[in-house]
């Protein structure tokens, strides 16, 4: 019997937001943002570590209240804007290796990730070690309209198509395209160290998500969607 993979878990958390003052510990439906997805992967029971990365001491001593979740402070390169989330994991995996301790897989769950739940990660693990060859895993969601239909407003204050003729075509007739939900990426932990700042195009395999799922936060328009939707209990009984 094959033992089960050794995960960890990075939820990278900076403090500062332009859009959501201090967004990952805003409160939806009276509970801190971050707290849904850290109660998910604590859930599901998948993750050897679960650590949260963010340079906002509020941040730390508030996941530090969580069973099984290690807070871990961010320095001021890695907060900066221009760093980028695979950035972040390396340093996370770099310290986690100077203690002697390997994974086979490396995820990233964001802060934001609020209606993903214990199962849905189960599912993505499930995906992920069936396909032996896949160095990595994406959720992305697919495009309610299709981009292709894109129009632009030029200098004359005219529309004008991306692509005219797809613009004669119907929905069902042009090429399907998603996009990243935003919320779950995994790597294989014997790859994970090839690359530097980010891994290349055609690295993933996609773990194809439900666009009620994968609601990337960065509006008050976005936080009433989620809000909505937790309310409603919508997303328990989703199509996949």
């Amino acid at each position: 019997m094959m033992s089960s993979p050794k995960r960890i878990a990075i939820i990278p958390a900076r403090g500062g937001s332009k859009r959501i003052s201090n967004k990952n510990m805003h409160l939806i439906n009276g509970t801190p943002m971050i707290s849904y997805i850290l109660n998910s992967a604590v859930r599901s029971s998948l993750f050897s570590a679960i650590i949260v990365s963010s340079d906002s001491e509020t941040i730390l001593n508030y996941v530090s209240e969580f069973n099984s979740v290690i807070p871990s402070k961010r320095n001021q390169v890695l907060s900066s804007d221009t760093a980028t989330i695979y950035e972040v994991l390396k340093s996370e995996i770099e310290s986690q290796s100077k203690q002697g301790k390997v994974y086979d897989e490396v995820w990233m769950l964001a802060a934001t990730a609020c209606l993903l739940d214990a199962n849905d990660l189960i599912e993505a693990a499930g995906k992920f070690s069936n396909s032996l060859a896949a160095d990595g895993l994406l959720a992305v969601v697919k495009y309610d309209v299709p981009p292709q239909w894109a129009l632009q407003i030029n200098d004359q204050n005219k529309l004008i198509a991306m692509s005219f003729d797809a613009t004669q075509s119907r929905s069902q007739d042009l090429i399907e395209l998603y996009h990243d939900a935003g919320c779950l990426a995994i790597f294989r932990g014997k790859t994970f160290h090839t690359y530097e700042t980010n891994v290349p195009n055609n690295f993933f395999e996609p773990f194809v998500m439900h666009r009620f799922k994968g609601i990337d936060i960065d509006t008050y328009e976005d936080l009433f969607i989620v809000e909505a939707l937790m309310k409603s209990n919508f997303t328990k009984n989703l199509p996949t």
